[in-house]
């Protein structure tokens, strides 16, 4: 066998062997390594010379994709790449049939985004349906929710929801729905999907303006007086909760800091309008204060989303109140 050949075949079947590693697969990897080294330690003994060439820089970053795969699934209990993305049944408020997808967790998102790993769990799945470890539609299934996860992920990117596992497990339970509402293809059949789609709609606004809520204060922090931060802030809720359990000991100035910010997002102030000066609507906006801490727990969502929702519709009086004085 030439150097060329060599080189070839034995780099694939290194791959093979540190993909079923990641795999968690180690009876086919022992296979796998066994035939590297009766291909090529036992041959190079034999008078052959093992040279590895070309591909060597692809080979190492997947092996840094797949020790990042391991380390994912190791770090949260999980013993393969095909569990990760395994079925869940369940059953839905209100809807008739039984839908099955994956429960959502952050392993899966990050997973679902590393190169290579679509075909790892591909490669996987087929080898344990021709071993009889997976029955066709055990596979299938898994292959799908892969699929679905990674969509959902990326669809929800550009509105910065990609790394909410609520957000992502909304998404592929609303596709479902819309797949048997398609289907179907008769409104008074689908009903409770229908219901259960609008509900998922709701809801996915609501995170979605939530998201941008925290992007503005976020914006907000990092130009504020010229000044990048050199540390993260403690999040509003965190602060919020602090305060409602130990208000002698919270960074009242840092909450405060934070709660204006949500509240001037909260009634579009922008001191290029000139309708009223930045003091001033702060004042009206810490009127507020006290009670949206009295009311606010997680139970509810966010502290950001919460305030949001308490500020928002006061903006019109508020503005209207200083335009009058202006005027």
């Amino acid at each position: 066998m030439g150097g060329e050949g060599l080189s070839e075949t034995g780099t694939l079947l290194l791959q093979k062997a540190s993909e079923f590693a990641v795999l968690g697969d180690e009876k086919a990897f022992v296979g796998s390594m066994q035939e590297f080294i009766d291909n090529f330690i036992i041959g190079a003994t034999a008078g052959g010379q093992i040279t590895f060439t070309g591909t060597t820089p692809g080979l190492i970053q997947q092996i840094a994709t797949k020790s990042r795969v391991k380390k994912i699934l190791s770090e949260n209990n999980i013993p393969t790449l095909d569990d990760a993305f395994g079925v869940v049944e369940q059953t839905l408020p209100e809807v008739p049939n039984e839908l099955k997808f994956p429960v959502i967790n952050e392993a899966q998102i990050e997973l679902s985004q590393l190169p290579g790993v679509k075909e790892s769990v591909d490669n996987s799945v087929d080898n344990k349906i021709k071993k009889g470890e997976l029955t066709t539609e055990q596979g299938n299934e898994i292959k799908v929710n892969f699929r679905d996860t990674q969509s959902a992920v990326n669809q929800l990117k550009p509105v910065g929801l990609n790394l909410n596992t609520e957000a992502v497990g909304l998404v592929i339970e609303k596709k479902k729905l819309e797949n048997i509402i398609k289907e179907v293809n008769d409104k008074a059949l689908t009903q409770g999907q229908q219901t259960r789609v609008d509900e998922i709609n709701d809801r996915l606004g609501t995170l979605a303006t939530e998201a941008q809520t925290q992007a503005e204060v976020e914006a907000a922090e990092t130009v504020a007086m010229g000044v990048i931060p050199t540390r993260r802030a403690p999040k509003a809720d965190e602060l919020a909760l602090q305060y409602q359990q130990d208000p002698a000991n919270v960074d009242i100035e840092a909450l405060l800091d934070q709660y204006n910010k949500i509240g001037l997002a909260a009634i579009k102030f922008d001191t290029r309008k000139g309708d009223m000066a930045r003091e001033d609507a702060i004042a009206e906006i810490n009127k507020e204060f006290a009670g949206i801490m009295e009311r606010w727990s997680p139970e509810q969502g966010s502290f950001s989303t919460f305030v949001t929702a308490n500020i928002a519709p006061k903006a019109q009086g508020i503005y209207d109140k200083y335009i009058g004085k202006r005027d």
